[in-house]
């Protein structure tokens, strides 16, 4: 073996499970299941990757930062006197 062979792999050593793609959702599944087609999840992928640095910086000390509520809660329903009469509860 020649020393410019060193540390490279024979090709064709991997068997076709190791290689190949796994799809994991059937195309068109969450089109069917939830109205999603492929353009809405490219434009939330390119949303996600045009976020930069500093924005995120901003966005956890904002929300996460000292003083700041890192949780809440919300109930998903018809009016309730006992929410509606407390002040505490910001009902939108």
């Amino acid at each position: 073996m020649g020393r410019e062979a060193h540390g490279k792999a024979p090709v064709g050593t991997g068997s076709a499970a190791e290689v190949a793609p796994v799809i994991a959702v059937p195309p068109g599944l969450d089109h069917f299941l939830y109205g999603l087609t492929d353009e809405m999840g490219q434009a939330q992928r390119e949303q996600l990757f045009a976020v930069h640095r500093g924005a995120l910086i901003d966005v956890a000390h904002r929300y996460l930062g000292v003083g700041g509520s890192a949780h809440g809660l919300a109930l998903l329903g018809p009016e309730n006197a006992r929410t509606a009469s407390d002040p505490s509860w910001v009902i939108q």
